[in-house]
């Protein structure tokens, strides 16, 4: 059994045992379309045999410019959270998750795109910092072209189970429209006992 902690500023806001999980996300993904810094979550799926498994442990926390989010993979700490409900019909992983893990997904309907485009900027750009306690990490400010980042921390029952993988990338709504990867910026793992802190910029 393995304990992810999420803590922002220190303070513990979710904390999820991977026991009879599947698969645990979470995420902190940012936009220059939104005037908050980035957005934090947290969901996952149950294993095989469960009618409706998909949960949610934390939704969408926003995020100030300077605030810190802290992942630790332990084996004791906080209190479990118990899961809540999803916002809504869900069908599997987040868009996110799919595109990092390199799945496939339905590409986007005309509604979608023309959705996705009519959000104007309300930021020049972005930035943030990820730092492993192994001492690896990477330092992003955005290039021009960039609109959006996303920093994952995701455990799977099927891939390597002792460890999660931690990866960072920015993309635009117009590649990822056309169905393009993002740029990647960051790859790493924890194991247990070690933790990410993830910094978000203006």
């Amino acid at each position: 059994m393995t304990i992810f902690s999420i803590a922002v500023d220190g303070d513990v806001v979710a904390a999820v045992d991977n026991d009879g999980l599947a698969m645990l996300s979470v995420h902190v993904r940012g936009s220059v379309t939104e005037p908050h810094a980035a957005v934090l979550s947290c969901d996952g799926t149950l294993t095989a045999g469960h009618a409706d498994g998909y949960r949610v442990w934390l939704q969408e926390l926003q995020l100030r410019a300077g605030q810190v989010v802290t992942v630790r993979m332990g084996d004791s700490g906080a209190a479990v959270t118990p899961a809540q409900d999803p916002p809504g019909p869900h069908h599997g992983l987040s868009p996110e998750s799919v595109a990092t893990l390199g799945r496939t997904h339905p590409p986007p309907g005309a509604l979608d795109v023309a959705a996705a485009r009519s959000h104007a900027r309300v930021r020049p750009g972005f930035s943030f910092a990820l730092d492993l306690s192994n001492g690896k990490g990477c330092d992003v400010r955005s290039d021009p072209a960039d609109e959006m980042f996303q920093c994952l921390v995701i455990w799977t029952l099927d891939w390597e189970p002792e460890c999660a993988r931690v990866q960072a990338s920015a993309s635009s709504r117009e590649r990822i429209l056309r169905g393009e990867r993002e740029t990647p910026a960051f790859e790493g793992r924890l194991l247990r006992g070690d933790s990410v802190t993830i910094r978000c910029g203006d």
